[in-house]
């Protein structure tokens, strides 16, 4: 599984740490495009040096895969901790923080989808990153939302691109969906994976598990939902999708209940693992292919979120093209 060797770093975020020395190492692009160390951990870093680095603001400095977990200690540690209610301060300071790591997601996953499909997906960009900054709006929200750009690279473009599907099938949706349920949806999509952070890694990368590691794998919709029943800014009906993403429409499936939302997504999550490769799965599907796998799968996945597919993500684009 292919993880980031370097993780963009704000350099604003070092203004929040008093003391003039840093407890990870600190890198840096070239013009040549390189990223090379600017700092290491163990050096002394005089003032002037440390007032550098926070004047760094034309690219972004990188710290290493390894420190990840220093990165988000730090951070969570002085962002106001993990409590609801951030300060306006903090909470311009998050906004900081977090708008590489979602633009460079939503980025990232859009280059990943077959030509075809991303003029169909590009229009979502704003709505995606206006909910994902609605969710780091607390500091738990804050919190979860940078675990999962320091996750691996699959998990973070395959969240970015179901909730980017759903909002493509709920701009076409005909049903009156207010636009605090349509956020709601989104938001739901965006988090529905996010129990994953829990589980196991390796098993990601699996393609044949174990009936204990089943287990485990089938657990995520379940922990998700605790894990954001922490977030006071979430919505119920998110909560809802999450828990039920991976129920069916035939009774059958795992998770919460196979609400109409749920049942959404849910198909749009199928859709969106045979659009690219996984780390279980190296083999990809047109989108025509992959809605005709899903349609054969009888009664697993929602009629009416398959009609949207076929009409969105198959007939749109050769509408497109023609």
């Amino acid at each position: 599984m292919q993880k980031k060797p370097y993780i963009p770093f704000p350099s604003k975020m070092l203004g929040m740490k008093p003391e003039a020395e840093l407890d990870f190492d600190v890198f840096e692009e070239t013009p040549q495009g390189r990223i090379v160390m600017c700092y290491h951990r163990h050096d002394p870093l005089s003032k002037d040096q440390f007032n550098k680095l926070l004047r760094h603001e034309k690219k972004p400095l990188f710290v290493s895969q390894e420190d990840r977990q220093h990165l988000i200690n730090y951070i969570g540690s002085h962002s106001g901790g993990l409590g609801e209610g951030l300060s306006l301060e903090q909470k311009s300071l998050s906004t900081q923080v977090i708008t590489p790591f979602i633009e460079t997601a939503f980025i990232e996953m859009l280059n990943s989808l077959p030509a075809e499909i991303r003029p169909i997906i590009e229009p979502t960009q704003a709505g995606i990153e206006a909910c994902a900054y609605d969710i780091a709006s607390s500091g738990t929200g804050f919190s979860l939302m940078l675990r999962l750009f320091c996750s691996h690279d699959y998990l973070v473009r395959h969240s970015f691109l179901v909730a980017a599907l759903s909002l493509a099938a709920l701009t076409e949706d005909k049903r009156e969906i207010s636009s605090q349920d349509r956020r709601a949806i989104v938001t739901g999509a965006l988090l529905h994976d996010i129990g994953m952070l829990r589980i196991d890694e390796d098993l990601y990368a699996k393609p044949d598990l174990l009936p204990e590691e089943w287990t485990e794998m089938r657990l995520h919709p379940e922990v998700g939902q605790k894990i954001l029943n922490l977030c006071e800014n979430i919505p119920a009906k998110s909560l809802a999708i999450i828990a039920g993403h991976h129920a069916q429409p035939n009774g059958r499936g795992y998770g919460g209940t196979a609400s109409e939302e749920a049942l959404l997504v849910g198909a749009m999550d199928a859709f969106a693992s045979l659009l690219v490769a996984t780390p279980y799965r190296h083999k990809v599907f047109n989108a025509a292919d992959a809605w005709f796998l899903m349609k054969e799968d009888e009664g697993h996945f929602d009629d009416y979120a398959l009609k949207l597919i076929n009409q969105i993500f198959v007939n749109g684009w050769k509408k497109r093209a023609a």
